[in-house]
């Protein structure tokens, strides 16, 4: 069900207002098992939950996964509680809110120097 979502960058817009001003970057990572559990061993149900999680994971825990990539904005929590609610008031698609959730999708999001990221895709 993995499919590339570059053209739906502009839809993804998400103003994180607590990141550091910085230079243009992006990270990919594969959301796998781990990131679609809370700390405290719940299912997460939301795709912006997963994501957090994913950083969370990354950077609070030191457990990402083998291909996932680092980013300079989402270190800190703050950062990343935005992240979540930005996230889920997307506008995904069914099937890729379903794969996000429910599988282990690679997906790669832009954060430019202003704050704000893009999902650029999801495979």
């Amino acid at each position: 069900m993995a499919r590339s979502s570059v053209g739906l960058c502009a839809s993804f817009a998400i103003v994180l207002s607590a990141a550091p001003a910085l230079a243009d970057s992006s990270y990919c990572a594969r959301l796998g098992e781990n990131d679609h559990y809370s700390s405290k061993g719940q299912r997460l149900t939301s795709v912006g939950a997963v994501i957090q999680q994913d950083r969370a994971n990354y950077h609070r825990f030191g457990r990402p996964d083998p291909e996932d990539q680092g980013d300079p904005v989402f270190s800190n929590k703050a950062s990343r509680d935005l992240l979540n609610s930005r996230v889920d008031d997307n506008a995904l698609s069914p099937a890729e809110r379903r794969e996000i959730v429910e599988g282990a999708p690679y997906v790669c999001l832009s954060v430019t120097d202003d704050g704000h990221a893009y999902i650029t895709s999801i495979r």
